[in-house]
């Protein structure tokens, strides 16, 4: 139940539930379960845009894509922009950041299915901004060039992914 508090805080934008995120070191198997809940919630919400479904592959791509948009933020952010966190703390955070996705489920209503998919990305985005801005300790307009920079890189791997 404590994971379903989870996601209602994130989607909520709760600061308290990213700053816990970022403070508990046990909190990473929220964050990790988030991660397999939103691609399990996105497969199914998009079955019917898709004729190509691998529910292990999409697993699979999810958890490596969590660590390596992670990996490029950690770099971005950490290590060219001189703020402070440890990798975990992010990927702690970011993991929860992932929650709109969930909503993806309701993907199923076919009318709604491309538009739902439009505002939960938009969403996450948004969510990630604001997990930065907590996780780094950093200005908003600071955490959305991080975000910015972090996904080019982050999508052409994405694009990679599924081409293999």
């Amino acid at each position: 139940m404590y994971l379903i508090k989870i996601i209602i805080k994130s989607l909520k934008f709760d600061k308290q539930i990213y700053l816990e995120a970022k403070n508990t070191q046990g909190f990473i198997r929220y964050s990790l379960l988030i991660v397999l809940l939103v691609s399990i919630c996105t497969g199914i919400g998009t079955i019917n845009l898709t004729n190509d479904s691998s529910i292990i592959r999409d697993l699979l791509s999810s958890i490596i894509g969590w660590f390596i948009w992670t990996s490029i933020i950690y770099f971005i952010g950490v290590k060219l922009m001189k703020n402070s966190s440890t990798f975990t703390q992010l990927a702690r955070t970011l993991g929860v950041a992932y929650s709109p996705g969930v909503l993806n489920i309701f993907g199923l209503i076919q009318i709604i299915s491309l538009p739902l998919l439009a505002v939960t990305s938009i969403w996450t985005i948004i969510s990630f901004i604001f997990a930065l801005k907590h996780a780094l300790q950093i200005s908003a307009e600071r955490a959305f060039l991080i975000s910015l920079l972090s996904f080019i890189p982050y999508i052409i791997f994405r694009s990679l992914l599924f081409i293999l």
